[in-house]
């Protein structure tokens, strides 16, 4: 013999280890004189005795410590009891699969069959309104019984051959009825009503509270509900609640509700189940019992499941027998469980879980399994645990004996687990373990600073290549520009002066006459062509390594043009060079000589403003004057003779954007903006924006 900690005793036979536990909870079975184990509904008459059906061995009656049967044989109208209901005169009512039959004083005195009105065969459920009226509700509908026979009633759009499972009498509402489609209706006066719970799953048990005017009901598989008002609320087992099958529910005097269910029976408190339903707070308690190493599963499809007799004790229809607990012997209290971690597991292999721990890196999946130390009950040990470094919350593990942690990062981690036993007491001194995950080499930290470096290096590399690959396109530009310089002045420039000076001279032999007058007008225009040429010969010539800088050449462009016409020339033009676009700088000197000498030969201004400057990638030039402007709306014969058409072409030519605004007596604003993204030769943006310099 030993005597544990927890007060269990334990004795070691000839047969194997017996163990004796606490004795609140206690079995009756076929050894106490039960007809069978297989039991079904459960109820206490007016004289105290206890009436006990079962599921093809007829009825029970335990009285004065005896049990009494009674069968087919003394009249009952089958040996499998479905359902037990006393009436308003004391009569006892027992549903079977065939039938209903009337006990008065434990004699049958009358039974009813489909011949006298019951719908269906199997009678489900038994029970009389706050009227009196007995309702019986059977596999094929509901039925009332009315001066010595049933009566079919009709449910709210339901077939009348529905299967009826469960009743319940209320006081403002006559009856609850739930059918297993599912549905769910009350009855108020003589009217059906048809009601959605929200639920998938039909209602198998229903328990009134009278002081709060609402109604617990016991589903078979979405847990437990309450309803009131007109309002469900859903308690699950996600919730805290021990399991989601329900079969019924009592209270007890000090507050309990004590449910049974496909997991066993289990104690809760109304008031948490109040407090969860209501919003107020997340979880709730329940406090599973057994009878020591005996495991059970109560009765479902049968009414009344349990039942509390006058003298305060529980009954429970279960799978191997009667259960009986007495809440006034039920809170002994148990030192809380001691924890103890049993293994640690790293990628599914076993580690020692003795000191800290370091895995390997790749090892990010670990496994820990842990215990409750205790004997008495040990399903009702519930865990709670927490990875320190990982998890920012405490995990409500319940009765699972097992955490699991996947692709952790690496850094030291320490796991912590508490015991709980069934009165809620968790031990004192958790479980925990220590360990490290190391990181592989690209988590170390010295690896993405070598990355930075080594990308940075790899870019000024290709910088420095793509440099000099402008360098040689630059320089081949520049050769082809020289070369095409020298063929236009040693052909075309050649021979343009050698046909002015013939011209020259056949002026100076005509006498004065209007002929004379029309070839000066031709030598005129011919040297102002050549002098144009030579413009573009220079423009072509002057770029190089040591060439002036765009901003030099505009400027130049401009006084030259402006210079002995009295036009005063305002520049603001910020340093920039475009050496290495020498079209786009090309087109832009062509635009600007085009520009000023339009200013300078028509708008008859006294003052030129040149505006040059980059701003957010973007270059503008801008010209501005204070002469007598023109409607450049209307004026599109003006706008060809100016010139203006072969500008806009121009700044077409480069990506450029034109904008022009001129009203008569206002002056005249033109406007060029350039996108630097947009340059001809993309791979030139780089120099570009390289050789742009603030002032």
């Amino acid at each position: 013999l030993y005597m544990d900690r927890e007060g269990t005793l334990w004795a070691g036979t000839k047969d194997g280890l017996d163990q004796f536990t606490d004795g609140s909870v206690t079995p009756y079975t076929t050894n106490e004189g039960l007809l069978s184990n297989e039991t079904g509904p459960v109820l206490e008459d007016r004289s105290g005795r206890l009436w006990v059906g079962t599921l093809g061995w007829g009825l029970n009656i335990m009285e004065n410590g005896h049990v009494h049967a009674l069968t087919t044989r003394n009249g009952l109208a089958g040996d499998v009891i479905l359902s037990l209901e006393l009436g308003k005169d004391g009569d006892l009512w027992v549903g079977t699969s065939n039938g209903v039959s009337r006990l008065h004083d434990g004699q049958v005195i009358a039974t009813y069959r489909r011949r006298d009105g019951i719908p269906g065969d199997a009678v489900n459920s038994l029970v009389v309104d706050s009227g009196g009226v007995l309702w019986a509700g059977t596999n094929r509908g509901l039925a009332r019984f009315e001066d010595g026979r049933f009566v079919s009633a009709s449910l709210t759009k339901v077939p009348n051959d529905t299967n009826v499972i469960a009743l319940a009498r209320g006081n403002t509402t006559r009856l609850f009825v739930s059918t297993d489609s599912p549905g769910f209706y009350t009855l108020h006066g003589d009217t059906f009503s048809s009601h959605d719970l929200g639920v998938a799953r039909p209602v198998d048990s229903i328990f009134l509270d009278t002081v709060r005017r609402a109604a617990w009901m016991g589903t078979l598989g979405a847990g437990l509900l309450r309803w009131q008002n007109g309002n469900v609320a859903r308690v699950r087992v996600r919730d805290g609640l021990y399991d989601n099958r329900i079969y019924d529910i009592i209270g007890d005097s000090v507050g309990n509700f004590w449910i049974s269910s496909s997991k066993g029976i289990f104690r809760v408190s109304r008031a948490q189940l109040d407090s969860l339903a209501d919003g107020k707070t997340r979880v709730i308690d329940s406090m599973p019992f057994s009878t020591g190493q005996l495991r059970f599963e109560c009765r479902s499809g049968v009414q009344p499941a349990a039942c509390r007799t006058s003298d305060g004790r529980l009954w429970f229809s279960t799978t191997s027998g009667l259960v009986m607990i007495d809440p006034a012997s039920v809170g002994r209290k148990y030192p809380p469980p001691p924890t103890q971690i049993t293994s640690v597991l790293a990628n599914g292999e076993r580690v020692s879980a003795i000191g800290a721990l370091k895995f390997k890196p790749g090892q990010k999946n670990v496994e820990i399994r842990y215990a409750g130390l205790s004997f008495v009950s040990p399903e009702k040990v519930t865990f709670r645990y927490k990875l320190e470094g990982f998890d920012k919350e405490w995990t409500e593990a319940g009765p699972r004996r097992e955490a699991f942690f996947t692709n952790l990062p690496p850094k030291q981690y320490r796991f912590v687990v508490y015991a709980r036993n069934a009165n809620g007491d968790v031990s004192a001194i958790p479980a925990s373990a220590d360990f490290t995950v190391e990181p592989t080499f690209y988590q170390q930290l010295w690896f993405f600073p070598l990355v930075g470096m080594a990308l940075v290096a790899a870019a000024y590399f290709v910088y420095r290549m793509r440099m000099q690959h402008l360098r040689q396109r630059f320089d081949l530009v520049l050769a082809e520009r020289s070369r095409i310089a020298r063929e236009l002045h040693d052909t075309l420039l050649q021979g343009l002066s050698g046909v002015t000076m013939q011209l020259q001279a056949l002026w100076m032999r005509m006498p004065p006459s209007r002929d004379k007058q029309f070839l000066s007008a031709v030598i005129e225009d011919a040297a102002a062509c050549s002098q144009e040429a030579r413009q573009s010969l220079w423009g072509l010539r002057t770029q190089g390594p040591r060439s002036q800088q765009f901003t030099d050449k505009l400027a130049n462009v401009c006084r030259e043009v402006v210079e002995e016409s009295g036009v005063a020339l305002d520049l603001d033009l910020q340093p920039i060079g475009l050496q290495s676009l020498p079209e786009t700088e090309y087109q832009l000197l062509r635009i600007a000589r085009e520009v000023v000498s339009n200013t300078v030969a028509h708008a008859d201004a006294a003052v030129l403003r040149v505006r040059l400057a980059i701003n957010k990638g973007q270059l503008h030039l801008s010209f501005e004057d204070n002469g007598i402007g023109f409607d450049a709306q209307n004026g599109v014969q003006l706008l060809d003779h100016f010139g203006l058409v072969g500008i806009r072409e121009r700044a077409k030519e480069i990506g450029a954007d034109l904008d022009l605004n001129s009203t008569p007596g206002t002056g005249t604003t033109i406007k060029i903006t350039l996108p630097l993204t947009n340059l001809r030769g993309s791979e030139s943006n780089a120099e570009a924006s390289i050789e742009h310099h603030t002032r």
